[in-house]
């Protein structure tokens, strides 16, 4: 039995090639991205998951709690680990982390350097020995306990391969920075790509004293300031949950902490490792992104299902007398339906076959397209195990039954004699109102995703043609080592003389950055610490005219190579509580351990991206914080001027890789994210779009086939081509308006949800509904103008012949 329905349903599909090509194509589209969408959506899942200690493995990071606002960082302060490693009874193993950007690594022969190397992204990974007994990191090569040496670091595969090739490693020397060697101990395997804790030379933590001894000297031990880079992760005890240890935090703290306002505004929290790459307070990729990435699967799915039926139904009448005359000849209705399931089955199989072999083809684009913006590289291999073939036989199951029942049901249920008259009417296929209702559910779809598009573009447009209070264009930014004065007084005045260059100067990090030094501020005379902190950032004197700047009250900083005057925003001025910014020229801001003086006042301008809030600034200038060079420069010979530039610094710089970054492209890499989420919506916008219109065709078809003598009658009657078409296009225009009732409060309240995590936004104007229900109604008035003319410019003879 089941090799005859086959058979019929294989000879039915080539019969009607057309009926058979769209529906494949649709579900094509449906699966395909429901593929894509869920290998993307497991594999950020199964983030950290792997570790076999993961539900008792933690991270202690910070947050604070100040008048305005909570602010967090997955940084703490420097010498926790030692503290907590004695402290707090219930962790059983603690490591300190920290992680080095922009590291130039130099093959050391015969005390010479060889090959130089760049490593960004947090490649120079400092670690104590511990982090290898709470992580599951294999070393291949090496001993953890040389870990406890410094001057020793372990590469890992990759990394070795990289430097040496098939070569031992082993034993061989590493210069970081033009300013340490270190010796090879160890290769450990490579960083799974499923994780967010990850290096490519893991150095011992003894390590950093000496790769960074104003660290040593002025930080190892020091609790105000914390870097982001530097945090602590740990191993609870068998038998103890995180509630036990968070309980414990408060009075570690306050054993610490001798402040009243300290004790109040500074806390731990207990991270669990499953909670790291999906925390947005901790830098973590936001979930709603992996939840809006599922939903939008499974609507296209349906959306598929929806376009199946309306074709299967649209091409009932065509197969009217098939179905009496297998009546007729004895099929039972459950056979005719299982015939029907069977053709839905051959269908569905089939674009499950070339979607999968599509996904295969277009996964390797979406990897390299989520590594470029995200920094996340999944492999396919890694992704495509037995849970994924449970979920895809499943889900070809489950689509071939959503799809297949209806058509079979209402195709199975004709009057035998009804349906050999070719009398079948609108009643016995079940009315229109099904697959209007279905209709109306791909234009609710549709104009969602419409919508979500158009707003998320305006943000993106907004962020960027936003006043942020600075100069961003035509400004090049170069890492430089940390050397001495005199160096960096040379570098500066060699680039001067290039014509094409405007202006030089130094500085930690640009005006809006990723990067961001916090600390605790007292004011002029006053005894305690402000109830705020302050945002430092570190630049010569000609910072503020390079980006452009102002000052509103004051001076400039001179040319100091050390920090005695400062430039403060307007916010802060408002913080202290002073009614003028003159009121704050010439008192003293202690920072850092230091008394420094406030010469003036610049405008306040966006020191991070448009999410947050303008904080309390302060500017100044010491040489061994200088990490970046910026130069303005005129772009009519742009390639020429980086030559030059080139030349320069790797002459001053002989033993570090030359590296640059135009401004623009570094601000537009804040919003990665919704960078990412702009070209996924706009591209399942899109496929939506084009299914939604088989979805048209199919019903359009359906009404065609319907109206062909009512057609012909209104043409004998004197009716013109305009109002025939109209007689179609007036439904749909209902169903249009119908839609975006539903649609757009839908969209307006998950956007708006969306806007609510940039202190700086949009509105949602009606303009925005306006736009995406034109659009809606063009992109239906082209595929229903299509079909529907068809009909409209027929022979009224032919139509009215029609029986």
């Amino acid at each position: 039995m089941l090799q005859n329905y086959l058979k019929i349903a294989y000879r039915t599909l080539l019969r009607y090639k057309a009926y058979t090509a769209l529906n494949v194509l649709g579900l094509t589209l449906g699966l395909t991205c429901a593929i894509l969408i869920y290998l993307m959506v497991s594999f950020h899942l199964s983030f950290d998951k792997f570790h076999s200690k993961a539900d008792r493995v933690v991270r202690i990071v910070s947050y604070f709690n100040t008048p305005d606002g909570e602010f967090y960082t997955p940084g703490v302060p420097a010498p926790l680990g030692d503290a907590a490693r004695t402290e707090i009874a219930p962790l059983e193993k603690v490591s300190m982390v920290y992680n080095e950007d922009n590291v130039t690594v130099a093959l050391i022969e015969n005390n010479v350097p060889t090959k130089k190397f760049k490593e960004d992204n947090g490649g120079l990974f400092f670690v104590e020995p511990d982090l290898f007994s709470i992580l599951d990191l294999k070393i291949l090569k090496g001993n953890v306990q040389d870990l406890t040496q410094p001057n020793v670091v372990f590469l890992t595969e990759k990394m070795a391969k990289k430097y040496y090739g098939d070569k031992d490693p082993i034993g061989k020397i590493l210069r970081l920075d033009a300013r340490l060697n270190v010796k090879i101990v160890g290769i450990v395997q490579d960083f799974p790509s499923n994780t967010d804790i990850k290096g490519s030379i893991i150095a011992s933590y003894l390590t950093r004293d000496t790769y960074s001894p104003e660290w040593a000297k002025h930080m190892k031990m020091h609790w105000g300031g914390i870097n982001s880079s530097t945090q602590c992760f740990a191993l609870l005890k068998p038998n103890t949950n995180i509630e036990q240890v968070q309980k414990l935090t408060p009075a570690f703290m306050a054993k610490h902490y001798t402040s009243a306002e300290e004790r109040k505004s500074r806390f731990l929290y207990i991270q669990p490792i499953s909670n790291i790459h999906f925390n947005e307070n901790y830098n973590g990729m936001p979930k709603s992104i992996i939840t809006t990435l599922a939903i939008i699967g499974l609507l296209l799915l349906i959306t598929a299902c929806i376009n199946f039926i309306n074709m299967a139904t649209a091409q009932a009448l065509k197969r009217s007398k098939e179905v009496g005359v297998r009546k007729v000849m004895g099929s039972s209705r459950g056979q005719l339906f299982w015939q029907f399931i069977a053709e839905t089955a051959i269908i569905t199989i089939l674009a499950g076959l070339i979607s999968y072999l599509l996904a295969t083809m277009l996964f390797p684009l979406l990897s390299n397209w989520q590594e470029g913006i995200i920094g996340y590289r999944m492999i396919f291999s890694e992704l495509i195990d037995l849970r994924f073939g449970v979920i895809f036989t499943f889900t070809i199951v489950l689509v071939i039954f959503i799809s297949g029942s209806y058509p079979g049901f209402v195709l199975s249920g004709f009057n035998p004699v009804v349906a050999l008259k070719g009398k079948i009417s609108t009643q016995s296929l079940g009315g229109v109102s099904i697959r209007k209702a279905l209709v109306v559910t791909q234009f609710v779809i549709t104009q969602m995703l419409i919508i979500g598009t158009i707003v998320v573009s305006s943000q993106m447009n907004y962020f960027i043609t936003s006043e942020m209070g600075f100069k961003h264009d035509a400004i090049l930014q170069m890492p430089v080592p940390q050397q001495d004065a005199t160096k960096l007084q040379t570098l500066k005045t060699q680039f001067k003389e290039i014509p094409s260059i405007e202006k030089v100067t130094y500085i930690w990090t640009p005006p809006m950055s990723q990067s961001h030094n916090t600390t605790n501020v007292k004011y002029d005379n006053r005894q305690t610490d402000e109830k705020f902190s302050l945002n430092t950032k570190f630049a010569d004197e000609d910072y503020v005219g390079l980006y452009g700047i102002k000052i509103v009250a004051g001076r400039n900083i001179a040319h100091i190579d050390t920090m005695r005057e400062t430039l403060v925003n307007e916010e802060l001025v408002k913080r202290l509580g002073e009614k003028s910014n003159d009121k704050v020229l010439n008192k003293i801001l202690e920072f850092n351990g230091r008394k420094i003086t406030i010469v003036g006042v610049v405008k306040d301008y966006h020191v991070e991206t448009l999410h947050s809030k303008i904080p309390p600034l302060a500017i100044t200038s010491t040489t061994n914080m200088y990490h970046t060079v910026a130069v303005k420069m005129n772009m009519a010979d742009a390639q020429n001027t980086i030559k030059k530039l080139d030349k320069i610094w790797s002459a001053t710089f002989p033993d570090f890789v030359f590296e640059y970054e135009f401004y623009d492209e570094a601000i537009g890499k804040m919003y990665q994210i919704e960078t990412a989420m702009l070209d996924l919506i706009q591209a399942f916008a899109l496929i939506a779009i084009l299914i939604g219109c088989l979805g048209l065709y199919g019903l359009v078809s359906f009404m065609v086939a319907q109206k062909t003598k009512e057609v012909g009658v209104r043409k004998v009657l004197g009716a013109s081509v305009g109002q025939i078409l109209w007689l179609f296009g007036k439904e749909f225009s209902i169903l249009i308006i119908i839609a975006f009732i539903i649609a757009a409060p839908l969209a307006w309240w998950v956007l708006n949800g969306w806007l609510q995590d940039f202190q700086y936004r949009i509105d949602i104007g009606v303009g925005i509904f306006i736009m995406a229900v034109l659009l809606t109604g063009l992109i239906a008035a082209i595929t229903v103008g299509w079909q529907s003319s068809r009909a409209a410019l027929a022979n009224p003879v032919k139509s009215l012949r029609t029986e």
